[in-house]
């Protein structure tokens, strides 16, 4: 490979006259350690992070007129105002090293661990600028891509740790809990499922309302800590709930009863994205005759139009930071001709006065639909089927149509 396989084509610079306070300020707002210097196109020079800071330590002179010990490192920090006043061209680098875009991918790498600098202005025969690359870029191109997506174990342990505590589950489940038992109690359901059961939080709300629940995760992580929660409940209502960490088709058969009633909060389905056809198989032979399913699922038609799903934030106190967001984005996938979705949920955290990326993951998702869930739902004996779709966040479940260019959620009630 190429360095013009890899390298980044849209480079932002700077002229040689911009002010030292708007480089710091183009720094920190992008979160990287350096800019390339252009003067019409032109690359004469280079500025990091490191060049601005060394303006702050003393001159050769200085130090040969003071020991060093004694120096005065607070008057140091004095210099950060003057320094801020001078331009790119008083501080950048013109000793800069680069390389052609049909350099050698790793020749470039190897350039990069020899002059210990982690990027490369990319120019051509004339000294333009046409594109930068970082051992971040090779890495990704060598490794990161050749990488499978996360696991769904993986990927939800992860949001174990930085999703769950952002819902506001006191008013999601003020809207979802009530349309929910109206349904189990249309059903005469005593037994209930919650398969993707998350944190435990609908289970463990349905336990105290007198139903027995039982909640499925693969995620350990979010296992230990529903039963956490569990514990904090009354005695005779703990006895009425129960989690269970793996697979669902390898936990189910165990289960010495049949359920009554089987729910898929939270997009849990589609977090099956290779087999949820068995697992709406297994779940439906361990249903009684009056069995009911409940499902709430992403509206993937209205989500793949704006690919933004949801924003959450929370207050936090780790560090500098206040405040941390969590972005889910979805994009269109595809694979053996499969029906994906890849979901992104990426976290940002706020010092007080600006945003920064903090971490990312990513995980396929299966793309289920109205048309997709229905023929499946009829095969294994659904017949009466009702659709309803949710707007908002957090929304009633079943109190509005389901518009497939306007709702956010399709929530499925099937019967036998």
């Amino acid at each position: 490979m190429k360095v013009a396989d890899v390298m980044q084509t849209h480079v932002e610079c700077i002229a040689p006259d911009t002010r030292i306070e708007d480089v710091a300020r183009f720094l920190f707002e992008k979160g990287i350690n350096g800019i390339p210097v252009c003067k019409k196109k032109k690359l004469v020079g280079f500025i990091t992070q490191k060049d601005i800071l060394h303006q702050l330590y003393p001159t050769p002179s200085e130090v040969s007129k003071t020991h060093p010990h004694t120096y005065d490192f607070e008057k140091m920090e004095k210099k950060v105002s003057h320094t801020l006043q001078l331009t790119a061209q008083d501080v950048m680098s013109v000793h800069i090293i680069t390389i052609s875009p049909q350099t050698p991918l790793l020749q470039a790498l190897s350039l990069m661990f020899v002059k210990k600098i982690g990027r490369l202005p990319v120019i051509d025969q004339k000294n333009h600028l046409i594109g930068l690359i970082t051992k971040a870029d090779i890495f990704k191109s060598l490794v990161g891509n050749k990488l499978a997506l996360a696991e769904n174990e993986e990927y939800n342990d992860w949001l174990t740790k930085h999703y769950y505590g952002a819902i506001d589950w006191k008013k999601r489940l003020h809207f979802e809990i009530p349309d929910i038992i109206n349904v189990l109690e249309e059903s005469r359901v005593h037994t209930l499922l919650d398969v993707g059961c998350g944190i435990g939080e609908h289970a463990l709300s349905l336990a105290q309302k007198g139903y027995e629940a039982i909640g499925i995760e693969r995620s350990k992580l979010m296992i230990e800590e529903a039963r956490k929660r569990r514990e904090q409940l009354p005695k005779e209502m703990k006895a009425r709930v129960s989690f269970f960490s793996g697979e669902h088709e390898q936990i189910l058969p165990s289960f010495k009863k049949n359920i009554d009633a089987v729910i898929f909060m939270g997009n849990a389905i589609v977090h099956n994205p290779y087999n949820y056809e068995a697992v709406l198989q297994k779940t439906a032979q361990k249903l009684t005759p009056h069995g009911v399913m409940i499902f709430q699922i992403r509206n993937m038609r209205k989500i793949l139009q704006r690919r933004v799903v949801q924003i959450l934030s929370k207050p936090i106190h780790v560090g500098f930071s206040q405040q941390r967001m969590l972005v889910e984005l979805y994009s269109p996938s595809s694979e053996q001709n499969r029906r994906l979705v890849t979901s992104t949920s990426s976290i940002f955290d706020f010092d007080g006065s600006k945003w920064a990326f903090f971490d990312s993951r990513s995980a396929p998702l299966a793309y289920i639909d109205k048309q997709t869930l229905e023929p499946i739902l009829k095969t294994l004996g659904f017949h009466r089927l009702e659709y309803y779709g949710a707007t908002a966040q957090w929304d009633y479940l079943f109190k509005n149509p389901f518009d497939p260019d306007k709702s956010d959620w399709l929530n499925v009630i099937a019967k036998r």
